[in-house]
């Protein structure tokens, strides 16, 4: 049965919105790990395909690879040397990014950095690469670096002052594993640890000095050490009082030279320090007399021989008067006796 009266129901029938979206990247392509967001506008509220809802991260279906980090090698310097910018080996069309020594965080820089060497240890540096084209960065790669202590500087010693014609020996420590660099006068150089100079001349007398090499760093260079050459003395000039009668004093006499020491040698053994030495001679001194002197710890040659003769001693002789008239008148008063010169003592018998 249908009512007598019908009632009129009011229908609206509203407009479909406008519905716009944006996806954030734009591309909707990420680098892996990363999310993207969609953003709905013009309606209140929204359904997107896969249950995603209005602004909120979601994981999108293209993704871009990141990057391998880009290829580095450690670095080692020695204290206080030169450093020079970090490299690293970057893909094409590939910019690096350096970070200093931020493992994490910070901004990065195209600029590569420059370590710095004035303090002994280790540091890290941290570089990545970035893809131009979807701009997809890598994981960072690290750079160790590492600053090493210098050896110490070198003593050196010498056997200084040596005479002309000796060896000169300059010495130092001997580190296993060190490589030595010696330099002096008149461009001597060396590697030896304790390196010696044959045949020393004056022209080796001078400044001496000596670096190391250990660990791949170079020590300060010693204190310089100064060497002296001293030259040898020229012989003596030597002389005598030859030749001498037996029993009389024997001189041997040599040239002065301030500051300087003697050394005689003889026949028999004979030997003395004196510069001018005297014996009282017998016939076994006879023979050649050498001298030698010793200035500044260097010794001449022998001095050329002097050759010492030695006479035995006379009879004596006497002169004995045959008459006296010791009647005063001051002529053959006293009856005299007159020798040679050889008698030491006459005896008279009655």
């Amino acid at each position: 049965c249908e009512s007598a009266t019908r009632t009129s129901v009011a229908l609206i029938i509203n407009a479909l919105p406008t519905v716009s979206a944006t996806v954030t990247p734009s591309s909707g392509a990420v680098c892996i790990g990363s999310n993207a967001t969609l953003t709905g506008v013009g309606a209140s509220t929204y359904t997107y395909t896969g249950g995603v809802t209005n602004a909120t991260p979601f994981a999108p279906t293209t993704t871009n690879p990141l990057p391998a980090a880009p290829i580095v090698s450690d670095k080692e310097y020695c204290f206080n040397e030169t450093a020079v910018a970090l490299t690293a080996t970057n893909l094409a069309n590939h910019n690096l990014g350096w970070y200093g020594t931020n493992a994490t965080g910070g901004t990065s820089e195209s600029t590569a950095p420059t370590p710095l060497t004035n303090t002994v240890g280790s540091s890290t540096y941290y570089v990545s690469q970035t893809n131009i084209a979807n701009s997809c960065e890598s994981p960072r790669a690290a750079i160790n670096i590492n600053i090493k202590a210098l050896p110490p500087t070198p003593a050196i010693t010498s056997n200084s002052p040596v005479c002309e014609g000796a060896a000169l020996t300059l010495n130092t420590t001997n580190i296993a594993g060190a490589i030595y660099y010696w330099e002096g006068v008149n461009g001597f150089t060396s590697s030896s640890v304790n390196p010696t100079i044959n045949n020393a001349t004056s022209a080796i007398a001078g400044s001496y000095s000596l670096k190391i090499k250990f660990n791949g760093c170079v020590s300060p260079l010693s204190t310089p050490l100064v060497v002296a050459v001293n030259p040898i003395p020229a012989a003596p000039t030597v002389s005598s009082n030859s030749p001498v009668e037996e029993d009389k004093t024997l001189n041997l006499t040599a040239s002065n030279v301030s500051g300087a020491t003697y050394a005689w040698s003889g026949p028999n053994g004979f030997a003395s320090l004196q510069q001018n030495p005297s014996i009282t001679a017998s016939l076994l001194n006879a023979g050649s007399y050498y001298a030698t002197l010793t200035l500044n710890g260097c010794t001449s040659a022998n001095s050329s021989p002097i050759i010492v003769v030695i006479t035995p001693k006379s009879s004596p002789v006497f002169q004995i008067p045959n008459a006296f008239t010791p009647n005063s008148d001051g002529h053959n008063d006293v009856f005299r006796i007159v020798e040679n010169g050889y008698v030491k003592t006459l005896t008279s018998f009655r």
